[in-house]
């Protein structure tokens, strides 16, 4: 099975109801990995509207990488990086 079906599987058969808004991922080996990732868990999933990296530090180069192959692919404001220590509400 190919992650992309591994995707759909478990995004495409929730309920509409039971879909995420939030998504934390997906660990990736470089920018454009980590943009494709994120590409195949918003396919189908309308409500998906926030995409946080995991396991990359703020700040780290590759997270500007990793924003700029979302822009090509008109995902890049659904992208958020959290700040350490600081709390978040959604």
């Amino acid at each position: 099975m190919h992650d992309s079906d591994q995707i759909e599987a478990v995004m495409g058969g929730m309920p509409d109801g039971h879909r995420p808004t939030h998504a934390c991922g997906p660990g990736a080996t470089g920018p454009s990995e980590f943009a494709h990732v994120a590409r195949l868990m918003t396919t189908n999933s309308p409500k998906l509207r926030t995409v946080i990296p995991s396991h990359m530090r703020p700040k780290a180069p590759i997270l500007i990488d990793a924003k700029r192959e979302l822009d090509r692919l008109g995902l890049g404001a659904q992208m958020f990086v959290p700040e350490l220590r600081t709390v978040h509400e959604y």
